[in-house]
């Protein structure tokens, strides 16, 4: 099935609370619905003032229930959003496939590569504000498995008072400590500009998955940067993790704020988990800030003292700075290990199993076997 055309909505500010959603297929499912080989082709543009800020997905909007394989949005979404000058404003939310997938199924060979933007402007109170893409889902409970996207996803957002931000390329958070990413990619430029989050909120940037449990087999290659001096996360393959394995970014990452920066992951805790068999060959750039935790491979690691040594290890990078950003203890014999190379080839990168990694002359390193990667 294939949708192709345009859809523009301009609300007309009458009311605070006036809705004004899209999708491509299905705003939202009413019980188990599935959704195979899908296409959108339908370019999606809102203006929208208001309370209810836009929810805009190129396949469906929330579903429950039901399984999410095969399909590929190619539609450009774009969303300019000023909220209520008298109550602020709330989540607005783009995803190429689905804003919000809570069923048990893991989504499958899903494709994005629309560009998707959130523009939010000044207002007087903008408070609860949330503005968060991805490329194909933004919540999920479940797990993803070879999804990929391609689309440039942009947040540039002046409004004051936002409660947090969330540009991801496949998936923005997931829930639940058995949820995993696998086999996913990212080629898209992701970027933030704009004013900082108002109180405990935070802004995320990250390739693959902005908060995931455990991630494996994935790639980015796209260039993620933050572009105002704001506090905010970005990590090359996700924003935190708990388990990363056998993953790589190429992508340069750069950040003129505060927080945490990372080619692989900007955060990580590995208290159950693992840090191991990955490399980084993206460059790492940022602000001379010392409250800028900026590593090659991961901005900041933490998890109990007595792990980290074992479970952050046999990682490789190739650029010039510090593997690590920092950590929260400074003992030596209990820090994170890795290894700076010239080099990602089997002879310089030992580690990294033939099971699961294969040399291709045409990058000339090495790439993921099991991610139908040419």
């Amino acid at each position: 099935m294939k949708t192709s055309g345009t859809i523009k909505i301009k609300n007309r500010d009458i009311e605070d609370y006036d809705e004004c959603d899209a999708a491509g297929f299905v705003g939202s499912d009413s019980g188990a619905v599935t959704f195979k080989n899908c296409t959108n082709g339908i370019n999606i543009e809102i203006t929208h003032i208001g309370q209810s800020a836009p929810v805009i997905s190129g396949l469906i909007n929330r579903a429950t229930k039901g399984t999410i394989t095969d399909c590929t949005n190619k539609g450009n979404i774009t969303v300019t959003h000023t909220p209520s000058k008298d109550w602020g404003s709330d989540e607005c939310a783009v995803a190429g496939i689905a804003a919000n997938y809570l069923g048990s199924a893991a989504v499958k060979n899903c494709k994005n590569s629309g560009n998707l933007s959130i523009v939010g402007k000044k207002a007087t109170a903008a408070y609860n504000f949330v503005p968060k893409i991805a490329g194909i889902v933004v919540y999920s409970k479940s797990n993803f498995v070879s999804c990929t996207n391609s689309g440039k996803l942009t947040v540039t957002n002046n409004a004051k008072g936002n409660y947090g931000v969330c540009v991801s390329g496949v998936v923005c958070e997931i829930s639940g400590q058995k949820s995993s990413v696998s086999k996913c990619s990212n080629s898209g430029a992701i970027s933030y500009t704009g004013v900082p989050t108002y109180s405990a909120g935070s802004i995320v940037l990250a390739g693959v998955a902005g908060n995931v449990n455990k991630i494996d087999q994935s790639y980015n290659k796209g260039a993620i940067s933050v572009k105002s001096k704001v506090k905010a996360n970005a990590g090359g393959v996700a924003g935190f993790c708990a388990d990363m394995r056998n993953c790589y970014n190429t992508g340069a990452i750069s950040h003129k704020g505060t927080g945490f920066e990372g080619g692989i992951a900007a955060e990580a805790d590995v208290l159950n988990g693992y840090v191991k068999n990955n490399y980084s060959t993206g460059k790492v750039t940022g602000s001379s800030s010392k409250k800028l935790f900026r590593g090659q491979l991961i901005g900041y690691y933490g998890g109990g003292y007595d792990v980290m040594k074992r479970n952050i290890f046999d990682n490789y990078y190739k650029t010039s700075g510090k593997p690590y950003g920092g950590a929260n203890f400074d003992w030596k014999p209990w820090l994170a290990t890795a290894k700076k190379v010239s080099s990602i080839n089997a002879k310089s990168c030992s580690t990294l199993s033939s099971k699961v990694w294969t040399y291709s002359s045409k990058y000339k390193r090495l790439i993921l076997k099991n991610n139908k990667e040419r």
